[in-house]
């Protein structure tokens, strides 16, 4: 566990770095976090986001990365049986919105 949260540390302490080295204008990055844009300087300069948005800012700068982990987890849930069957979402909704 404490070298998970030094790992974290560090993701944190170079967030600024990795932000600036991205492809992506910071106001995008904002956008895309939804958070005011001054909220979001101050807590760059103060390595403060929370790690809710640590994620969202490691979605945004790693879309790829970020797909993988979803594609992988959705796997993880049909091996599982957290699915459900498409004609039975399409009776539910129908039900909902009609």
């Amino acid at each position: 566990m404490i070298q998970e949260i030094l790992n974290y540390k560090k993701v944190v302490a170079e967030i600024e770095t990795l932000i600036n080295d991205s492809p992506y204008k910071k106001s995008y990055i904002i956008d895309k976090i939804g958070i005011a844009p001054a909220t979001f300087y101050r807590k760059l300069n103060s390595q403060s986001f929370t790690p809710d948005e640590m994620l969202l800012l490691a979605k945004v700068l790693s879309p790829r990365e970020a797909l993988l982990l979803e594609l992988e987890q959705s796997e993880n849930d049909i091996q599982n049986g957290k699915y459900r069957d498409h004609a039975e979402v399409s009776k539910e909704l129908r039900k909902q919105f009609l």
